[in-house]
């Protein structure tokens, strides 16, 4: 935890979102007006349990303050890992179905390098169904123009 800490704290700390996932346009919470980036709280909370750390992980949580923070840095952490991703990670696609199989069980599959390329692939037993980056994009444009002409 502590050693991805400092890079996570670097990416997030001069923006407002890292990764925001496409919901088609819906938008599912509303946006306050807070001066302050939530990414910047974050980095701030978690932080404040960094204060008593001396550099040796063994002797910071050998003494009870030490070990008090860093079990709440540990905690806080995570919540900014998972509140503020830095990466894509894979997902279900819920705007259409498998064309195959006709189930709705797509996987969204982000690039795993540089240079790679998204993959869409069905995860249903027996149905090896895949799609490349355009081929998806393809396939969604007609999905969208299919839903407005509807």
């Amino acid at each position: 935890m502590l050693n991805r800490w400092p890079h996570f704290a670097n990416i997030i700390g001069g923006i407002d979102r890292a990764v925001q996932r496409d919901s088609a346009g819906v938008r599912t919470t509303a946006e306050g007006y807070i001066p302050i980036p939530a990414t910047r709280l974050s980095i701030d909370e978690c932080e404040s349990f960094l204060k008593s750390y001396t550099g040796n992980t063994d002797e910071w949580v050998s003494r009870v303050d030490g070990a008090q923070d860093a079990i709440m840095f540990t905690r806080m952490a995570e919540v900014a890992f998972r509140s503020h991703p830095i990466e894509e990670r894979a997902h279900r696609v819920t705007r259409f179905r498998c064309i195959r199989c006709d189930n709705n069980s797509l996987l969204w599959i982000p690039p795993a390098n540089i240079g790679d390329h998204v993959q869409v692939k069905c995860v249903t037993d027996g149905c090896d169904y895949e799609l490349d980056q355009s081929s998806f994009e393809i396939v969604s444009e007609l999905d969208g123009k299919k839903a407005v002409n509807a």
